[in-house]
């Protein structure tokens, strides 16, 4: 009976120092996630407020250039005859502007996605990469 309750006793110091071992793993592994996150989160938020704020600069340059365009247009239609060459190239420009408006949020948006996504699949990596750590330290013990 003495020799089954010291063993009883080893095997119970075991198992709690073994449980003990997995959380400190797992305290470890919930802190380098924490951290992984707030890495990726504050790049992720500096580069929308920067996207929004040079798109909205952007957007009121254009705006006021389309706003001195239909001025210009104002007083063109005033003087039609001798003007109509200049309102012709005046819409081609506001073609022009419009189109280059619309493919440049495209393009940032698209580059705001992409760059997304390559952030995600770093991070997927790198907590795949703690995954194999983690089970790698589980087995070791």
């Amino acid at each position: 009976e003495e020799l089954e309750a010291e063993y009883s006793k080893e095997t119970t110091d075991m198992e709690e120092e073994m449980n003990k071992s997995v959380a400190e793993v797992e305290a470890k592994k919930q802190a380098k996630l924490d951290t992984l996150r707030a890495r990726l989160y504050i790049p992720l938020q500096k580069r929308r407020t920067l996207v929004d704020q040079t798109l909205a600069e952007r957007e009121a340059q254009l705006s006021g250039e389309l706003d001195e365009i239909d001025a210009q247009d104002k007083l063109a239609a005033e003087q039609e005859a001798r003007m109509l060459a200049e309102v012709e190239d005046r819409a081609e420009k506001r073609r022009v502007i419009y189109q280059q408006r619309e493919l440049e949020r495209h393009a940032v948006r698209q580059a705001e996605k992409l760059q997304h996504v390559a952030d995600l699949e770093d991070f997927m990596r790198e907590m795949q990469l703690m995954e194999e750590q983690l089970e790698n330290d589980i087995a070791d013990f």
